[in-house]
């Protein structure tokens, strides 16, 4: 999948559009640049230099190198620079531009045809999110504070923008299914970095690790204790137990086990942001990764010169 790129399509209509001054009689020398911008274009397009969508259209593309072969038939030719330059000053005759006139004809028609069926869309906005963002760096929607630390673990990254894409492609279930794969991910390594490894028998699910997380903080107050108690705990951390409470009760279990269970778009939404804010919170629990060493490149030292030599003799 490629980005479509516009701004060639564009010069391809100005140049076919220039090009109905080639006519019988009409100087090289005043189409120098209308055949060079034509020329360029076509090669660009036709090349994939600058997207894939012309070469793969069936009508199209040989109607455009039909057109670059004739525009490239209107250059003067010679065997030396000098006969080169002097043909520019020939007129353009009635055969050349008759030629010229029926591929451009030509290629307009298959464009008109072609264009129509082919499979482009628009990527709508979805809720606050930079669609460009989520299609390319959906990890960039996490804050500036933890970019550091979500950058040293790339399997999470990549689900995370694995995530992004699909959100912003309207695909909600896999968009569920990457963003809870990273989520998973950080909050194994969360609990065994604030917890330690889970007790002997335990299976490492979801609910463990949460539970796990709850006796290290809470010192085995329960849920009911600690909604009775709310200001005898840190804020922050019966925050983040609900929330991946509420996510392993509403999303997670349900994308996970239920092999029917589909995700509408709004659910997506939901669900990208509630897992990108407890992973936000997660993040905050790791140590940030040490700075890279800066390598500044030394030059190498002189090899050094025998006792014995001679010094050099200046002219």
């Amino acid at each position: 999948m490629k980005q479509f790129n516009l701004d060639p399509w564009f010069r391809l209509g100005s140049a076919l559009q220039a090009l109905r001054d080639v006519k019988d009689g009409a100087s090289r020398i005043s189409l120098i640049v209308v055949l060079g911008d034509a020329v360029d274009v076509l090669e660009g397009l036709l090349s994939d230099r600058i997207t894939p969508v012309l070469p793969s259209m069936r009508l199209a593309a040989p109607a455009a190198y039909q057109l670059w072969q004739e525009l490239r038939a209107c250059y003067p030719s010679g065997s030396t620079h000098d006969e080169f330059m002097a043909g520019w000053n020939e007129p353009i005759t009635g055969e050349d531009a008759k030629r010229v006139n029926a591929a451009k004809a030509s290629l307009e028609n298959a464009l008109r045809y072609e264009m129509s069926g082919l499979p482009l869309f628009y990527v709508s906005d979805v809720l606050s999110h930079d669609k460009q963002i989520l299609i390319y760096e959906a990890h960039r929607a996490f804050p500036a504070s933890v970019q550091s630390r979500l950058a040293a673990r790339q399997a999470i990254r990549d689900d995370v923008d694995a995530a992004g894409r699909s959100l912003a492609f309207n695909l909600p279930t896999a968009t569920g299914f990457h963003i809870l794969r990273a989520f998973d991910s950080l909050l194994r390594e969360i609990a065994e970095h604030v917890a330690g490894p889970l007790p002997q028998g335990e299976q490492p699910s979801l609910g463990p690790y949460i539970v796990h997380l709850e006796k290290k903080w809470f010192a085995g107050a329960t849920r009911e204790e600690r909604r009775k108690s709310p200001g005898k705990w840190p804020a922050e951390q019966v925050k983040l137990i609900e929330l991946l409470l509420h996510l392993k009760d509403n999303y997670r279990n349900v994308v996970t086990h239920d092999s029917a269970a589909v995700l509408d778009e709004e659910e997506a939404q939901c669900l990208f942001d509630f897992c990108r804010d407890a992973m936000r919170a997660m993040l905050h629990l790791l140590p940030e990764p040490p700075d890279e060493p800066m390598l500044i490149p030394v030059a190498a030292a002189p090899a050094p010169i025998p006792p014995d030599t001679p010094p050099p003799v200046v002219s």
